[in-house]
């Protein structure tokens, strides 16, 4: 019974340990509120989340351990709506990139290995309106 519950408490310590982030570094505004952190996500991964001055987050982003990006990145204008999302892969533009415009997803882009190869446009009223395969 000792043993089973020892075992059981290791794994949580364990679990635990490996869910939460490493934050490494801290940029402030002069003003002194949080200009940006750095946190290291999981063995091969950093984050990097970069704030404005109302403290509202700016962007997400992620860097493998050679500083290239990597991901899902995202960005926010300052009242906290979602402005985009861009995929990285070895420092590349790979896979879906959306933009929004008035908060509704207005263009999607597909790239693969650092090359668009399709783009879309829409209107929230028309929908799809514009379709560029490269």
């Amino acid at each position: 019974m000792k043993n089973l519950i020892l075992t059981i408490a290791l794994n949580l310590i364990t679990l635990i340990s490996f869910s939460i982030t490493d934050t490494i570094k801290s940029t402030y505004y002069t003003n002194g509120v949080l200009q940006s952190e750095v946190a290291k996500l999981n063995i091969t991964t950093y984050k990097v989340i970069n704030y404005y001055e109302n403290n509202n987050i700016k962007e997400i982003q992620y860097y493998d351990l050679n500083k290239k990006r990597t991901g899902i990145w995202e960005s926010f204008d300052e009242n906290g709506i979602k402005t985009g999302e861009a995929s990285f892969k070895n420092n590349k533009k790979h896979g879906i990139w959306k933009v929004y415009l008035n908060n509704k997803l207005s263009i999607i882009l597909e790239y693969k290995n650092g090359k668009r190869i399709k783009a879309f446009m829409y209107t929230e009223k028309e929908g799809l309106i514009a379709s560029i395969n490269q």
